[in-house]
């Protein structure tokens, strides 16, 4: 299943071996639960997700703090129209990782 490509491209990424680019394109752009995000939101998301708070966010991306929550909105609007809800903080991180927006955590905890 492309779901079960993409999870393993991002394990091998992780582990610091090659992606064969094209396979896990092709992957990404079949499967329908993928969340595509601008580099804008990607950047949010990645901050936030990884416990910055709104006004850490802010402060490095140079956005105002009504802008970084109003594209956490949007970004959880995007998992929610996938049918892949992220009400809280600690759904997003999961959902950046299974997207591969952010490292798959170690088993050995670094």
């Amino acid at each position: 299943a492309p779901r079960d490509e993409v999870r393993r491209a991002v394990e091998t990424a992780a582990a610091g071996d090659a992606v064969p680019t094209m396979d896990w394109a092709a992957a990404l752009d079949s499967d329908p639960a993928f969340v595509d995000l601008p580099p804008r939101l990607r950047d949010v998301l990645e901050l936030y997700a990884s416990g910055g708070s709104g006004t850490h966010v802010a402060r490095v991306t140079g956005l105002s703090v009504e802008t970084v929550n109003e594209y956490v909105e949007r970004i959880r609007r995007k998992y929610h129209d996938a049918h892949r809800d992220a009400p809280t903080k600690t759904d997003l991180y999961k959902r950046a990782v299974e997207d591969g927006w952010l490292p798959m955590p170690r088993r050995d905890g670094s």
